[in-house]
């Protein structure tokens, strides 16, 4: 799976051929959001308390246990190459990638 996300123009295109399209499979969705919600959404952020959400590390060998956590949406889900530097990064504050 590939997801491309953006925002284009009104008047932007892109080249697709029907060819490409069956040839690969491609599934193409687009969908209209309502403007201007994003600096509400960020601002939302501050206001919630991200830093008490349990978390759990697991390295990409596990990446199946992970994803089986995420999807039950108890705890901030971290998947690393190597969990223990990311553990060390954790205790200094650092922030890493979520799945």
């Amino acid at each position: 799976m590939f997801l491309v996300f953006g925002v284009a123009a009104p008047d932007d295109t892109f080249a697709r051929t029907p060819r490409e399209v069956y040839d690969k499979e491609l599934t193409i969705v687009g969908s209209i959001i309502i403007p201007y919600t994003h600096e509400r959404a960020v601002a939302m952020l501050q206001a919630l308390p991200l830093d008490s959400i349990p978390e759990r590390t697991f390295s990409l060998s596990d990446y199946e246990s992970a994803f089986a956590a995420q999807c039950e949406g108890r705890e901030k889900i971290y998947l690393t190459p190597n969990p223990e530097p990311l553990k060390v990064q954790a205790r200094q504050g650092a922030r890493d990638f979520v799945i």
